[in-house]
């Protein structure tokens, strides 16, 4: 059970972390000031219970995402180099 719940802070950091990325990214070419991170791994400060697990599940969502295309990545590399 405790493993569960390591796994899903972990997917929900890699996750937020891809989402400033991108959008530190994205301001930045545009000029914008840039969100905190802090800001991407909670959501808006005023939000229902509803929309914070969804925000959290996005999250989660983009970190899984994110740990399948590096090891897409990886296979491929391999696959390149033998």
């Amino acid at each position: 059970m405790l493993n569960i719940i390591f796994r899903s802070i972990l997917l929900e950091f890699i996750g937020a972390l891809a989402k400033w990325l991108f959008y530190a990214i994205l301001c930045k070419i545009r000029g914008r000031e840039i969100k905190s991170f802090v800001e991407i791994w909670n959501g808006r400060n005023n939000s229902s219970d509803a929309e914070y697990m969804m925000h959290g599940m996005s999250n989660i969502l983009v970190g899984y995402l994110v740990l399948v295309l590096f090891i897409v990545i990886g296979f491929a590399i391999d696959a390149i180099w033998y």
